[in-house]
């Protein structure tokens, strides 16, 4: 097997008989890595943390000094065969599982240095040189213009031992397996790279299976952030932030169908094997776990620039575009679709996962999706498809807490007011083995979510609807008969004057909830009565025929105790129930007489 140095020679000599053969593939090659460069502004520690990544490092460390910035990491080394993919853009020699574009993710560090350095085991290194390249290509008879050599895909040996002697923080880095040194262009092109360093999230931990730790040091800076990993809960530290982040995770990883293959190439078969998946989202201090604070972009290992519909950290291993910044289409494309459906099944397994009884709300808060996900196309097919799969997957906690409701089934409150005594009231109908639970009536987020999901309403005059419909069957049931006051009495006080008002007592006085010798009736039904209640004393001795009529002695005391402001006083009003007293029996003996 060759080493580095011999890797390189060969490669050099192969592309000298390419150049020779097509010598306009000179000016295509330098073109390719400028839009390389150009594609991947800001992007260059993204796409070095994703090569440590794929060397299975656990750790990698950067140092800033005045005219380089180093990157190191304790994974397998840099590989020989490796050559030719970190050299052009035609070419990838990542492992199976690796999400790449075809090697052009080291161009990346071309925004901030141009002459990148790269040392690895047994004291090897390479690097690419604009010096060196011109002279190779003339020493090999190749002429191109000056401004346009491809130097970026001539690779040189360099010695890591030689070159630690001359650099100390380079030997300070020894005990690391690779470590890329990146010379600044300018002092502009320093500012530049410590500005994306200190702007790098620390939840891009995240999608990672081997990196744990990223540790800044020198600049103005330095930081140190870390994750651990421990089943569905990690734990995601950064000294730029106070305390911790405790994360809920859900990976899976699974092989395509092969129908969804036909459109890649040999290079992609080979890293889609098996597709990697990974939903997660914060964890607030009640234990609940909690959307994001603002809206994440969807992760291909690294950040890419589509948003995910819902604030939660979303990744897969989608195909996408030369910049790897831009996810392929997935209604296009059989593999992306595919994808995405697998990760949208993955998104409402993840979140009724995420359910905790003490707080039986909180998970639906993870559904509400974007606003503007109609405008963006990844968001609006990755949203269609969480939608069809909460559709019939996603558990929703009926009264008691227990997840037995579907979408479909099940029913939330959407009213104006005490939505308490409405549950009371809707209990005994048909509608009460569909009601959600009632911290659902308190919690926002989770109704918004449920409206977007298609979750069915129940409104202000579905419970008058369930009065009337229901008050027959409950005549004896004096809580539910109160809790009908309580409900009501709120609802026409929304409506202080105006015909509007007007309409709510006229909608009351038909409803059966006066309660009259054990039944339930009308106040229209009572409207050649005056109702009232007895004052304590016996209502014998009244004569037929006086329209005096008196509440049952339980409802008597209830109202009897209510504050003067009780909303319930009004409501007695509207609906002319009278208080008992002298006048309102000289008046019903006095309509007795002229009726008699």
């Amino acid at each position: 097997m060759c080493g580095l140095r011999e890797a390189i020679e060969d490669f050099r000599a192969r592309l000298a008989r390419v150049y020779e053969v097509q010598p306009d593939r000179i000016i295509r090659d330098a073109n390719a890595a400028r839009r390389s460069a150009k594609d991947y502004t800001g992007r260059w520690f993204f796409e070095l943390v994703q090569n440590c990544e794929d060397a299975h490092a656990s750790a990698v460390v950067v140092k800033i000094t005045d005219d380089a910035v180093y990157v190191a990491d304790n994974g397998d080394g840099f590989r020989p065969g490796a050559v030719e993919s970190i050299s052009g853009t035609d070419f990838s020699d990542k492992p199976v599982g690796a999400i790449g574009r075809k090697g052009v993710g080291f161009k990346a560090v071309y925004e901030i240095a141009s002459t990148p350095q790269l040392f690895t085991l047994d004291g090897d290194g390479l690097k690419f040189d604009p010096a060196r390249a011109a002279q190779w290509l003339r020493q090999n008879g190749i002429d191109c213009p000056e401004d346009r050599q491809p130097y970026q895909w001539i690779p040189f040996f360099l010695s890591r031992r030689e070159a630690e002697e001359r650099d100390e923080a380079l030997s300070n880095l020894r005990e690391y397996s690779t470590v890329v040194r990146l010379p600044f262009k300018s002092e502009k092109g320093r500012e530049r790279a410590t500005k994306h360093l200190g702007e790098w999230p620390s939840y891009a931990l995240l999608p990672f299976e081997h990196v744990k730790t990223v540790r800044v040091t020198g600049g103005e800076m330095p930081f140190e952030t870390s994750v651990e990993r421990d089943h569905d809960r990690w734990v995601l530290r950064d000294s730029r932030q106070p305390g911790q982040t405790d994360w809920k995770a859900l990976r899976r990883s699974c092989s395509p169908p092969t129908e969804c293959l036909a459109d890649l190439d040999v290079h992609d078969l080979e890293r889609v094997q098996q597709v990697g998946f990974l939903v997660a989202a914060p964890i607030g201090p009640d234990g609940a776990v909690r959307p994001a604070d603002d809206p994440m972009p969807v992760h291909v290992f690294y950040p890419t620039e589509e948003l995910a519909p819902i604030r939660v950290l979303l990744h897969a291993e989608f195909l996408v575009k030369t910049d790897r910044t831009a996810i392929i289409s997935i209604e296009k494309n059989r593999f992306n679709s595919w994808v995405a459906d697998k990760l949208a099944d993955l998104v409402v397994k993840f979140i009724n996962e995420s359910y905790q009884p003490h707080s039986p709300a909180a998970y639906l808060g993870l559904l509400v999706p974007l606003d503007s996900r109609g405008e963006l196309p990844v968001a609006r097919e990755l949203w269609k498809r969480v939608l069809e799969n909460a559709s019939s997957k996603l558990l929703l906690p009926d009264v008691n807490g227990e997840r037995e409701l579907r979408i479909g089934k099940s029913m939330m409150l959407s009213l104006t007011v005490d939505p308490g005594h409405a549950r009371r009231i809707l209990a005994s109908t048909p509608f009460g083995s569909r009601l959600l639970h009632e911290d659902i009536d308190r919690d926002a987020e989770a109704r918004k979510a449920l409206r977007e999901l298609g979750c069915q309403g129940l409104n202000d005059q579905n419970v008058i609807n369930a009065i009337e419909d229901c008050a027959q069957n409950n005549s004896e049931d004096r809580e539910w008969i109160w809790a009908c006051w309580r409900w009501l009495a709120p609802w026409l006080a929304k409506k202080p004057w105006g015909d509007e008002r007007q309409e709510r007592i006229k909608s009351m006085k038909q409803l059966p909830i006066v309660p009259v010798g054990a039944r339930l009736l009308s106040a229209e039904s009572l409207k050649d009565q005056i109702v009232t209640w007895r004052d304590g004393g016996s209502a014998q001795g009244i004569p037929d025929w006086v329209p005096l009529v008196f509440v049952d002695n339980w409802f008597r005391d209830q109202v009897t105790g209510l504050d003067d402001d009780d909303p319930i006083q009004e409501l007695l009003t509207a609906v002319d129930v009278n208080e008992r007293k002298d006048d309102v029996c000289l008046e019903a003996l006095k309509r007795g007489v002229s009726q008699y």
